[in-house]
């Protein structure tokens, strides 16, 4: 798997796509650690899986991430 480095810019929105690893979590409160990164050119927004640590895999829009955190 590539780490994914495109930014894009939508109604004056640049987004930076989380890497794996990170930690991001959406405006509906799922969060979790990306695992997977991926531009979705039907949507026109990046699909983001993260695990949780509890439950299935979630997929997060990129378009509706609130935050995003390196490891430390």
């Amino acid at each position: 798997m590539t780490e994914i480095s495109t930014t894009y810019t939508t109604n004056y929105f640049t987004f930076q796509p989380p890497a794996l690893g990170d930690w991001a979590g959406d405006k509906d409160g799922r969060s979790g650690t990306v695992v997977s990164v991926t531009w979705d050119d039907t949507l026109g927004d990046w699909l983001i899986v993260v695990d949780p640590g509890v439950g299935p895999m979630l997929e997060l829009r990129g378009s509706r991430i609130t935050g995003m955190e390196k490891p430390s």
